[in-house]
């Protein structure tokens, strides 16, 4: 599947997979020529190189004790 994009010229893939307690979140960037993970920082943060900045998704109850889920950004 991220062959069809990257042909596509797509620069950047996010997937995010959020069921309950168990959630993840990937940013997959181009590097010679195919998708790479994007590093993660201490803070749990991914660099998207597109939109220039840092993103982490967290995971905490609300009050009602559903899943809330939060996508984080942290500009340098």
């Amino acid at each position: 599947m991220l062959t069809a994009y990257y042909a596509a010229g797509v620069p950047e893939y996010w997937l995010a997979e959020a069921r309950g307690a168990q959630s993840s979140f990937q940013i997959y960037v181009v590097d010679a020529g195919q998708y790479r993970l994007a590093n993660v920082d201490d803070g749990g943060f991914q660099r998207s190189t597109v939109l220039d900045c840092d993103y982490r998704l967290q995971l905490e109850r609300g009050r009602r004790g559903y899943w809330q889920y939060c996508l984080e950004a942290n500009r340098r």
